[in-house]
């Protein structure tokens, strides 16, 4: 529990085994979720709040990585509507790139407090048509048309990261999605 963002980073190359985090914030999920039972639900939260989910970039989750989705700003939910909150970006364009590919659905998951449902950023399986992988993204492999090294959420969709409540502790700033 008194682990830190720079312990994660110590798991890099266990991690990602090809050493390119590129479009691979999946295994950023995976490795963290794989561990959620000796973990808070805050400090669950906390790790997911330690990468871009877009990126894969290890952060710093201050306030300046901080970007709040709000209303007219929020991103689609799975089950319809739009969902609020919190995403921790390590650059302006994976803000762009969120509000494009994420979609928000919900997991519970075994904590070291019991079962804690969590809102997750998630996005289509890519293994569907492997063939359309950039061969950059040497660390998105497929193995019989499942993505691997990934955790489904409650509806199928691969988890790349969390959508944060504002909370304080994690670095939520006032910083909010602008009209592009």
């Amino acid at each position: 529990e008194d682990k830190t963002a720079s312990d994660l980073f110590k798991h890099y190359q266990e991690i990602f085994p090809h050493g390119n985090r590129n479009a691979a914030s999946h295994r950023w999920a995976h490795f963290v979720l794989q561990r959620s039972t000796q973990m808070t639900p805050g400090k669950v939260a906390y790790f997911f709040a330690s990468f871009c989910p877009i990126s894969g970039s290890p952060i710093d989750p201050t306030p300046q990585t901080a970007i709040r989705y709000e209303s007219g700003h929020g991103l689609p939910q799975v089950s319809g509507g739009q969902a609020e909150g919190i995403i921790h970006h390590c650059c302006w364009p994976c803000i762009c790139d969120s509000l494009k590919f994420l979609r928000v659905d919900t997991k519970t998951v075994s904590t070291s407090q019991g079962p804690h449902q969590f809102r997750f950023l998630v996005y289509g399986n890519p293994c569907t048509d492997p063939t359309r992988i950039p061969a950059e993204a040497t660390d998105v492999t497929c193995s019989n048309g499942r993505l691997e090294a990934s955790v489904l959420s409650d509806h199928g969709h691969v988890i790349v990261g969390m959508l944060q409540d504002n909370q304080p502790s994690i670095g939520a700033s006032s910083r909010e999605v602008l009209e592009a």
